[in-house]
């Protein structure tokens, strides 16, 4: 990938992220403003869900261009070791600490085991 289309996508990518840290923003507002006499474990909670969307977003974001999500090189089939052939992305739900996640990820199938898998990241 040449250097201008990485700066591209670098800000892209920034720019959705600020995006999504302005729709949470908003958001903490109006919770702010609806809950005028919340208490300090409403607070909290609304804290926590807040970071648990924002560090799920973030992931994300992070995840959308590692290059383990860009089509790669067919793997090895686990059952009978043919070359598997790319099919495209799809969406996936990864969960971690953070919380889940949407993201798009190669697709491979092997025609001899009618098995998909999906490269690990």
């Amino acid at each position: 990938m040449n250097q201008v289309k990485r700066i591209e996508e670098e800000r892209e990518k920034e720019t959705a992220i600020q995006e999504a840290m302005g729709e949470i923003l908003n958001e903490v507002k109006t919770w702010k403003r609806e809950h005028p006499q919340a208490s300090f474990s409403e607070l909290e909670e609304q804290v926590l869900k807040t970071r648990k969307r924002f560090g799920e977003e973030m992931m994300r974001e992070l995840l959308e261009g590692r290059d383990e999500a860009r089509p790669v090189p067919g793997p090895r089939c686990p059952e009978c070791g043919e070359e598997m052939h790319y099919k495209g992305e799809k969406k996936r739900r990864v969960v971690s600490s953070i919380g889940e996640t949407q993201v798009n990820r190669g697709n491979y199938y092997c025609s001899k085991c009618r098995r998909s898998v999906f490269p690990p990241g």
